[in-house]
């Protein structure tokens, strides 16, 4: 029995660590932390959770937050502009581009460099 409970207790969750990310008053800085109260710093295992959290959430951003057709035809005072939306965003970047850099942030990168919420706050999901 010992040696079965070993076996598991020496695995970590991939999907657990990730849930504990998502959860405002941790975010990643709780798994960092415990991965390297266990692991030690720079753990192979860190760098596991942080790979798989990015990779749900590039099929997420995928299958999840393609562009509505809709949005491809853009109006300005009931003018269409006729050129497609990625040609028209892509002339505002290189305007933006000439007025400080632009750093393209997914919203998960966004959502891990916000603030934490303080562990001692009761939270409630639902």
């Amino acid at each position: 029995m010992f040696v079965k409970f070993e076996k598991y207790w020496f695995e970590f969750s991939l999907i657990l660590a990730i849930a504990v990310i998502f959860d405002s008053r941790y975010k990643i800085q709780f798994v960092r932390w415990s991965y390297t109260k266990l692991y030690g710093s720079n753990s192979v295992e860190f760098k596991k959770v942080k790979d798989h959290l990015f990779a749900l959430y590039d099929e997420y951003a995928v299958k999840v937050l393609n562009t509505p057709s809709y949005l491809n035809d853009i109006h300005f005072d009931g003018k269409k502009v006729q050129k497609g939306k990625k040609e028209f965003l892509k002339e505002f970047d290189n305007f933006q581009r000439e007025f400080g850099t632009v750093k393209n942030k997914s919203q998960l990168e966004q959502y891990l460099d916000e603030r934490r919420i303080e562990t001692t706050i009761e939270l409630d999901i639902l």
